[in-house]
């Protein structure tokens, strides 16, 4: 069986999941997997997650500061209308942060000024232009 056809069927899996939250979970799995098999520290798995008015796009790589950190990373996150500004995504980065086996979450390219703004006021996010980086040994963001 072919590594594409496995991340394919995985993929589709996922998809089919109701909720970006379940998504991610699964998507976790499938990266621990992929790790597991290949013997490798990094997955470099991507993929966008869609349902219901959310979109995010979800990816292992290593920091531009440390490239031998390997953190999973958010990017491109649209939320659904009906959520925004109701605290649903510090919740989902609080979740990935504390599923994740990773050595640190990346929030890339934050366009959002409002959340920009928030996170350059955070201690525990490294920012490098508008990209942050919250590593495992430090705190998840407050509710």
């Amino acid at each position: 069986m072919e590594l594409a056809d496995d991340i394919g069927r995985w993929q589709e899996k996922i998809l089919q999941l109701p909720t970006p939250e379940s998504q991610t979970m699964e998507w976790l799995l499938f990266d621990r997997t992929m790790r597991e098999e290949r013997g490798a520290h990094r997955s470099d798995l991507r993929m966008w997650l869609e349902c219901d008015g959310f979109a995010i796009y979800l990816q292992t790589k290593g920091w531009v500061r440390d490239a031998k950190l390997v953190c999973m990373t958010l990017a491109n996150v649209k939320i659904a209308e009906q959520h925004r500004r109701k605290g649903w995504f510090k919740h989902y980065v609080n979740m990935c942060f504390a599923l994740m086996p990773h050595e640190g979450l990346i929030l890339e390219q934050v366009t959002n000024p409002g959340l920009y703004n928030w996170l350059s006021r955070q201690p525990q996010y490294e920012r490098v232009d508008k990209s942050f980086l919250n590593r495992k040994s430090r705190i998840m963001l407050t509710c």
